[in-house]
């Protein structure tokens, strides 16, 4: 089976699907950007959502001993955070090799790719 991304949820009964990691904070894996935070690098402006994966993104990128990590320890994996999926892909997962508008943007997208050597195409 692909991995994909999962809906973490708090709701009675619901249990995390097998062969699945967690990706929040404060885990190693999770975004230290933090959308709605302001940053420095920024003029003090706030990170919308879309800057703090961006962001998250690019220090993984540049970072070949994080990238090796994610690869060794998350390939194959389902990756999950509290990041909103669409009703689409709520229940199932969202492929990461997709690029879902209604989905909001996710750091674990990212992870999911690298680990998995995946190029998102646009639908």
């Amino acid at each position: 089976m692909t991995p994909v991304r999962i809906q973490l949820s708090r709701r009675k009964g619901w249990r995390m699907p097998a062969n699945t990691k967690k990706v929040t904070r404060p885990h190693k894996w999770g975004n230290p950007y933090i959308a709605g935070t302001e940053s420095l690098l920024l003029n003090h402006s706030q990170l919308t959502r879309e800057e703090s994966v961006a962001r998250h993104a690019a220090d993984v990128a540049a970072n070949e001993p994080f990238k090796a990590a994610v690869i060794a320890e998350l390939k194959g994996y389902n990756l999950a955070c509290f990041c909103q999926l669409c009703p689409t892909h709520r229940d199932a997962g969202k492929p990461f090799d997709l690029a879902c508008a209604a989905c909001r943007p996710c750091h674990a997208d990212t992870l999911g790719r690298i680990a998995n050597g995946i190029t998102c195409e646009a639908v």
